[in-house]
């Protein structure tokens, strides 16, 4: 996997800077939404085992834990990964299954119910051989699940404003449906859901601890829409200008 778009310490510093949490909240316009596309798309029964690339800070293996599945993953990060296995330790939760490491260099014998990844594969240049990896990981009858923001609209245009480091880290050309329909044709997989997650999110704007004028301002603009409830009138549109977030499920050999 060639053309990374990011390296370790960018990652040690966006956990640090961005608002991510090691627990999912539904309170929280993403968190409720992606938490009920899991629950309306994926039958958890049918489902033994997982693996999440690129899975700091571990909130959506927590969530899989909770399911009775047994959790999977790999990271890099090793600030981050450290700090994700204290919390799981805190909370009683397997960690043996869960890897410090480079996945581009990750060889695996097991195979997966379900394979996902969320905020991964958008920060290479080179997408093919990052998905060639996920898929290699499922098993006969496996599950494959990938999210990516949406940074081609509205919420693209704020983030290149407030903190342009992350938008560099992304790769745009990737985020359409288009794409994601793309690998359901490469691969030979059956889709089960392809879509945007929701409208316009205000949360989904990282905001890091950057001062200047043009920050502040815009730092300003976002917080009158959430006051003034905009971004939820904002919410009702769901499509490439507005959605903050892509989502597209997998099923293989169906």
């Amino acid at each position: 996997m060639k053309n990374i778009k990011t390296n370790k310490n960018f990652w040690n510093w966006y956990l640090n800077e961005s608002q991510v949490k090691n627990d999912i909240n539904r309170d929280l316009y993403f968190d409720n939404n992606i938490v009920n596309f899991f629950e309306q798309n994926i039958n958890f029964d049918k489902i033994d085992n997982v693996f999440e690339i690129g899975c700091c800070p571990g909130r959506f293996l927590k969530f899989f834990y909770s399911k009775k599945i047994e959790i999977n993953g790999i990271d890099y990060s090793k600030e981050s990964f450290n700090e994700m296995i204290e919390d799981f330790k805190k909370n009683n939760i397997s960690y043996n299954n869960i890897i410090l490491g480079d996945f581009s260099k990750f060889k695996s014998k097991k195979k997966y119910d379900l394979v996902c990844s969320f905020g991964f594969i958008e920060h290479f240049d080179d997408v093919a051989p990052v998905i060639n990896s996920h898929v290699d990981l499922l098993n006969d009858k496996g599950a494959l699940l990938i999210g990516i923001p949406n940074f081609t609209g509205i919420t693209g245009f704020f983030q290149k404003h407030v903190e342009k480091k992350i938008l560099d880290a992304h790769n745009l050309k990737i985020m359409n449906l288009q794409f994601f329909y793309d690998i359901a044709s490469n691969y030979s997989l059956s889709i089960e859901n392809i879509s945007f997650l929701g409208g316009y999110d205000n949360d989904m704007i990282s905001r890091t601890k950057k001062k200047s004028f043009k920050n502040i301002f815009l730092r300003i603009i976002l917080k009158i829409l959430q006051i003034s409830k905009l971004h939820i009138l904002m919410r009702k549109f769901k499509n490439k200008y507005f959605s903050s977030y892509i989502i597209a499920l997998y099923s293989k050999n169906k």
